[in-house]
Formats: structure tokens, sequence, C-alpha cells
């Protein structure tokens, strides 16, 4: 069974809800994220997006705004060992779904739609190439067993 640990993005950035919107939006363009996590002593409280963040920052000075005057609540806390079944149902619901992921009362990751659609892909992926090794062992296997029963078999083989 897959679980969330095995597909999670590891390199969790979060942001205090006291940083100003101009930090988390230079923490974003300098970790190449779209997706900040809100936390107070490594517990997940909000989540701060890009969409968000700009849509204040299109009313305001981004300077005077704080991270709690956009953050979200919005999200889903996971265990490491949720399945990747339940998971992808959560966001089939809801495709903008976060969900940080949580072991031992400790942040160790978040799950974003592209962990989800990659996870499944490379899932796709595996499942191929098992079709395609069980049809190239059965159709060996085919193969020898019509050899085998051939005149041509029957005579190599010695069998009468």
């Amino acid at each position: 069974m897959i679980e969330a640990k095995t597909f999670m993005t590891e390199e969790v950035i979060t942001i205090s809800e006291d940083a100003s919107l101009e930090e988390a939006a230079r923490m974003m363009l300098r970790k190449h994220t779209h997706l900040l996590l809100v936390t107070k002593n490594n517990i997940p409280i909000a989540i701060v997006t890009k969409k968000e963040m700009l849509k204040v920052a299109l009313k305001k000075k981004a300077a005077s705004i704080r991270v709690k005057d956009v953050m979200s609540n919005e999200f889903i806390l996971v265990g490491a060992d949720t399945p990747y079944k339940k998971i992808d149902q959560m966001f089939r619901k809801n495709p903008s779904l976060n969900c940080p992921v949580i072991e031992d009362n400790k942040l160790i990751g978040v799950i974003t739609q592209p962990d989800v659609i990659n996870t499944e892909r490379d899932f796709t992926r595996v499942q191929r190439i098992r079709q395609d090794v069980t049809l190239i062992v059965f159709g060996l296997l085919t193969a020898i067993f019509i050899f085998l029963y051939s005149p041509w078999g029957q005579l190599i083989l010695g069998i009468s």
C-alpha cells in the first residue's frame, strides 16, 4: 500500500503568521514554491498560497500586510501512514487541496496536487510494466509449449 510519506514533498517551507506579505512573497520566489505553511510550534495552523497573496496584494500595500491577514485554514492534516487511495479521493473532491503531513506531532512534509498526479502517473507506469512483463512471459511460455509439441520440437528432443 502506498502511504503519504512515500510521495509527499519533504521540503516544507514554513512562515510565521506575523511575517509580512512581502516576506512571504520573497520566500516563495526564493524557494520556487506556490505554497507556504503557517506554523506554530512546528504544527500547521494555516496555508498561504500565491493566489491568496495576489488577491490581497492588489488591494493593499504588501509591506503592511501580515501573513495572518491572508492565510487560510482550508487544509487537511494527514498522517504519514495515510493510504494513497484516501488522499487521492480527497484531491478528487477538492483539487486545490493541500495536506500537511504529520508524524509524531511533527510536520514532516506536505502533499499538493502535483504530488498526487505524479504518484498516479508513476503507479500507472508500474502497472503497464507489470502487464508488459506478464505478456512477454506468457508469450515465451506459449512459444515453448508450441515448440515442444511441434514436429521439430519432438525431433530435436527425441520425443516420439
